[in-house]
């Protein structure tokens, strides 16, 4: 049983779908309650009983969160897995980014999946696969123009991921870290035109952006058996990105 956080688009679609595809059972939470529904009757249909529910849900309110593991307890009971891809940015300098705008971005990336971790615990202590699985960014890994209090934000949700793999680890919960690069994500094409795609790859080692099944599949590996004594472990899966010092890449530019 997985909660999928931001499970509508993306590799959040794409884990929610392979999860299915290999025995499992999704709540699909986001924003968007028609788009959470439009996914959870794709992912039922054919199926003999039903797979995947729909549950709206606003990272950047503390009771919605709450609301969504309350309904995961009602119908399950217990949590195996926690994947969490929603989340907030913006592009800019840390200097033209404001203070508002700078804390909403730290706090939906770091201080809301903490506690949406946390109210979760008691759930995944009921499974003896319990994962939780927060997805980073490359951004997060090596500076990067034009985004900086996403890659700030990024960087210190590795470390909530970490520092809760110490605290959780004896309760048998494992945590991680699925760190994608660039990935063909609707999010991601907002920002970068499709012109634009040759040049920004041009340098990486496979020069090209990642499928959102590539990036999900290893976030199945992570939530399974396989990885059982993987915990606290960033997985990057960026296509060499990150492995060329100094190589950030051209600066984002804010979509229109």
């Amino acid at each position: 049983m997985a909660l999928v956080a931001g499970g509508t688009k993306g590799i959040g679609k794409s884990f929610a779908r392979q999860y299915v595809d290999h025995g499992g059972c999704v709540i699909i939470a986001a924003r968007d309650s028609g788009m959470c529904a439009a996914v959870a009757d794709e992912l039922n249909e054919g199926a003999a009983d039903p797979v995947a529910w729909p549950q709206a849900f606003d990272l950047d309110d503390v009771e919605s969160i709450d609301m969504l593991i309350e309904k995961a307890g009602q119908r399950w009971g217990k949590l195996d897995t926690v994947f969490g891809a929603s989340f907030f940015g913006a592009g800019g300098t840390a200097a033209a980014t404001d203070d508002e705008m700078f804390a909403k971005i730290l706090r939906l990336n770091i201080v809301h999946y903490s506690r949406l971790a946390h109210r979760a615990l008691d759930l995944l202590k009921q499974s003896d696969l319990a994962s939780v699985i927060f997805v980073g960014s490359a951004s997060g890994v090596r500076p990067q123009p034009n985004i900086a209090a996403y890659g700030i934000a990024k960087l210190g949700l590795m470390r909530l991921g970490q520092n809760l793999a110490i605290e959780w680890g004896p309760l048998g919960v494992r945590v991680n870290i699925l760190t994608p690069g660039m990935t063909r994500t609707p999010a991601v094409m907002r920002w970068l035109p499709e012109d634009d795609v040759a040049r920004r790859v041009a340098d990486f080692p496979i020069r090209r952006m990642a499928d959102p099944d590539e990036i999900a599949a290893a976030g199945i590996f992570l939530a399974s058996r396989a990885a059982g004594y993987m915990t606290g472990h960033e997985l990057i899966c960026d296509g060499g990105r990150t492995l060329l010092s100094g190589n950030t890449g051209p600066a984002f530019q804010r979509p229109d």
